[in-house]
């Protein structure tokens, strides 16, 4: 196993090294179609007209009226978080693939290849390396273990320091996580 990572390293540093004279992937500029420049007014952009906030607040209706229903069926709030564990972790796990790699990550790996070069792939090993892993190697653990949070792990597995410093790297994690996405 460190044979192939310490492969896949080298692999990427010699990919990530450019050559002289090896030409770089250009991006080419944007030109905007005719359907494009249509749309959008340039002095004050598409705001939307009746049938847009329509399908917005009839969608909006919607999830809050199935919200009401289904959440008179809770009972505990192991049914609300957690669907009173009915369903198997193998269930959990190919509903995770498909609500995290779906098809917008070959337009996204296409893309990032084309304008970084091969080197690009080690920024998503995680989806085809690392979520597997995870998927059938950590959660099948948490599933039987019954925890509610990674935290709750560690301090059953270790202790209660450990559950605390567990916590605080998660939490300085998603601060980063969040800030990046916003």
């Amino acid at each position: 196993m460190l044979g192939v990572l310490a492969f896949y390293f080298i692999l990427q540093a010699f990919l990530q090294y450019k050559a002289p004279g090896m030409p770089a992937a250009e991006q080419a500029p944007y030109k905007p179609t005719p359907a494009s420049e249509a749309a959008v007014d340039p002095g004050q952009g598409y705001r939307g007209n009746w049938i847009d906030y329509t399908i917005m607040i009839g969608y909006f209706v919607i999830i809050v009226v199935l919200g009401a229903f289904f959440g008179r069926q809770m009972k505990s709030t192991d049914d609300f978080f957690f669907g009173g564990r009915k369903f198997a972790w193998w269930l959990i796990a190919f509903s995770m693939i498909a609500t995290t790699i779906g098809s917008y990550s070959f337009l996204k790996y296409s893309s990032k290849g084309y304008e970084y070069g091969l080197s690009s792939t080690q920024t998503y090993s995680n989806d085809w390396i690392y979520f597997p892993l995870l998927l059938f190697c950590w959660l099948p653990i948490l599933y039987f273990s019954r925890v509610t949070s990674i935290p709750e792990y560690f301090g059953r597995r270790f202790n209660s320091k450990v559950r605390f410093w567990a916590t605080v790297c998660l939490l300085v994690y998603m601060v980063g996580y969040v800030g990046v996405n916003l």
